[in-house]
């Protein structure tokens, strides 16, 4: 069930936008959520690929740049900025 749909997904997706940007929009999100509390897991991932779409797309207009490639860029920078501010966070919050 699940397996098929999503292997037919990814089919389609690569076709579509590209393999970078399928992977980077698979991987960066869960790579960036990683030492979440298991609780906050998936919704830290939907953040970090949100923000980075969010920012990705209209970032790419402005700079004349193709969407791709930007929205990679910024899934990637979404991500270490989370990972640094997640890391930080707890370590704040471990001293206290």
């Amino acid at each position: 069930g699940f397996y098929y749909l999503f292997a037919f997904a990814v089919t389609i997706s690569v076709q579509l936008v590209g393999v970078y940007l399928v992977f980077a929009s698979l991987i960066l999100p869960a790579l960036a959520a990683i030492n979440t509390p298991e609780k906050k897991r998936t919704h830290a991932a939907y953040l970090v690929a949100l923000l980075g779409y969010a920012v990705g797309i209209p970032l790419s207009a402005i700079v004349d740049m193709p969407t791709g490639a930007v929205v990679i860029w910024t899934l990637a920078a979404t991500a270490v900025t989370y990972r640094i501010s997640h890391k930080y966070i707890e370590s704040a919050r471990r001293l206290s």
